[in-house]
């Protein structure tokens, strides 16, 4: 992975947590399923498995999306049962957000970003 492409993937994770920490502000810490941290992190992740699938298969992508997928249905389902809100964008942001970090690692760098910034 160049540095740009890791840069990429984590600046992506960090604008995406950012608009959902500003979206979930009334929210006490501890409370919300994801925040900045939370997101930077994600979209690194997506950067450096798709790193890994370059050297060990593409289906490895594949598992690390759908374990990220089992994570987030589960904090998910925790959180419904905490405080009944049954909405799901977060847990979309999330998913999309590894997805682009990925993306930006696989030649798709401009379109990463720009999918970012809608």
């Amino acid at each position: 992975m160049n540095g740009a492409a890791a840069t990429t993937s984590l600046c992506i994770g960090l604008l995406i947590g950012a608009e959902r920490g500003w979206q979930e502000r009334s929210a006490t810490e501890g409370e919300r399923v994801a925040g900045i941290r939370t997101f930077g992190l994600l979209g690194l992740l997506g950067g450096l498995w798709a790193v890994l699938a370059q050297e060990l298969g593409t289906i490895l992508l594949g598992f690390s999306f759908l374990a990220i997928t089992l994570v987030m249905i589960v904090a998910h389902f925790l959180d419904v049962r905490a405080d009944r809100d049954v909405g799901i964008t977060t847990v979309i942001a999330a998913l999309l957000t590894f997805v682009l970090g990925a993306a930006a690692v696989q030649d798709h760098e401009a379109v990463a970003r720009a999918a970012s910034q809608t």
